[in-house]
């Protein structure tokens, strides 16, 4: 390249795109950096001589590159501008093409516009062509197949980060598809089964996503995985282990996966994976060091646009603050829960997260009236999605907020008690499917409380 920019441009232009253009494929596989230097001439002299099928395959290539390096807004972008490129009756290339950004709007966060997408616009089209006889030679039909089928867990993964349990149904339909028509495919059985470790771990069965890891493990003792199958394993065995506050060895689980997330180019679990070593070292009384990672982080999640990063940590410092600064941590809460209400993201999970803070932060403001509609509001969204083990503590939360309006002498005072009583029973009847035993240690205390109170005042 560097002896023909030393010859007159305009005899070299034709030779200078071509040789962009074979640089930049090259290039793409293993050194995607270098490859985002080449592409885009070749990109634009595609566009010029209005090569639409070059353009699109060059869009492509520049898309994975964009994905590999952690730029998933440009995945995304280039994506669309292949789009804009094809034409309406390319019904097929125009479905696969829409496929080749779910991985990037599942890393931003854009879960919301991923399952709507995936709903209105990439099944119905899978369904019609599949439903049909195939005849096109210029696509494989394995291709198709696989791409299809790669959607449906993408579905399922962007359910599980919503934090909707629809999740189970999709899982259920794609391992029936992989029984009935005996696909052999190691990688993609492991990564569907890793989804359904996850998705119990959103809905609070610790128990049954332990289980499934060991089983994978076993699996991955005889089968190689890819590293972002290793990498999920990781991340979900520390999200049990942190829901659960069993904290041994974590901080070392947390390094070993953000070194491994680092060396697979994987930004968005590397990043997670900092902002809950900052969960870590605040509950162990590190709060100065939680609070300089945490702003590090959001720092970086705001700047790369990435929602699930920057809604975990704003909820993280919120949190924090809860104890000393209720008012700050509220008004922190309210501002990620606008962003989770968002309809591209739209997150059920951390919209109930954001809730519990602001109630809290209203308890310790006094204001219990605001709390309940937090609380009460929390309640119908886990109950409607199957998060059973923050429902469990959405439940004892409203029993300590009854606990709190009994402590006063009132005609309502018994009630009041009563009421406590009840929730604290609904939580402990969640803790038998979830059995998380921090949570389950929080009832106890709660019920001793109140047990304790009620036999003092004879009531």
């Amino acid at each position: 390249m560097a002896l023909v920019n030393e010859l007159d441009e305009t005899s070299t232009l034709k030779i200078r795109y071509n040789i962009s253009e074979r640089l930049g494929k090259l290039l793409s596989e293993y050194s995607p950096d270098e490859a985002m230097e080449y592409l885009p001439d070749a990109i634009a002299n595609a566009k010029a001589l209005n090569d639409v099928p070059r353009e699109v395959e060059l869009l492509g290539y520049m898309s994975k590159c964009c994905y590999d390096t952690g730029n998933y807004f440009g995945n995304v972008e280039c994506v669309d501008n292949a789009l804009e490129s094809l034409s309406e009756d390319k019904k097929l290339e125009t479905v696969l093409v829409k496929c080749s950004k779910l991985k990037a709007l599942l890393a931003i966060g854009n879960c919301g516009q991923m399952v709507n997408l995936i709903d209105n616009e990439i099944m119905p089209v899978f369904d019609e062509i599949l439903s049909q006889e195939y005849t096109r030679e210029d696509v494989p039909l394995a291709f198709v197949v696989e791409s299809w089928l790669k959607a449906y867990l993408l579905l399922a993964e962007a359910l599980i980060m919503q934090g909707d349990d629809r999740s189970f149904e999709v899982l259920t339909k794609l391992f029936d598809i992989i029984d009935r028509y005996n696909i052999q495919d190691d990688d993609f059985s492991y990564k569907c089964k890793l989804a359904l470790a996850q998705a119990n771990t959103m809905k609070g069965d610790y128990t049954t996503s332990d289980k499934i890891l060991e089983e994978l493990m076993t699996m991955h003792e005889r089968i190689n995985m890819s590293d972002s199958s290793i990498v999920k394993w990781n991340y979900i065995n520390i999200m049990n282990n942190l829901m659960r506050h069993k904290y041994k060895d974590i901080q070392d689980d947390l390094f070993h996966t953000v070194t491994y997330a680092t060396n697979c180019g994987d930004n968005f679990t590397k990043n997670i994976m900092k902002s809950l070593l900052g969960k870590v070292l605040k509950d162990n009384d590190k709060t100065n060091k939680s609070m300089d990672i945490y702003n590090e982080q959001i720092a970086y999640f705001s700047k790369e646009k990435m929602a699930i990063g920057a809604l975990l940590t704003w909820y993280l410092i919120a949190d924090a603050k809860l104890f000393d600064e209720p008012k700050e941590a509220a008004d922190i809460a309210e501002k990620a829960l606008d962003v989770a209400q968002n309809p591209k993201i739209d997150n059920y999970f951390f919209g109930v997260l954001l809730r519990i803070v602001m109630a809290k932060a209203n308890f310790a403001l006094s204001d219990l009236a605001t709390a309940k509609i937090y609380i009460t509001d929390a309640i119908e969204i886990a109950k409607k999605y199957g998060m059973n083990d923050l429902l469990c503590r959405l439940y004892l939360l409203y029993g300590k907020y009854f606990q709190e309006q009994g402590l006063k002498k009132s005609p309502e005072q018994a009630k009041y008690l009563e009421g406590a009583k009840k929730m604290y029973e609904l939580a402990q009847n969640l803790f038998k499917q979830t059995r998380n035993t921090h949570v389950h240690i929080e009832i106890e205390e709660a019920k001793s409380v109140l047990k304790a109170f009620m036999a003092n005042n004879k009531i």
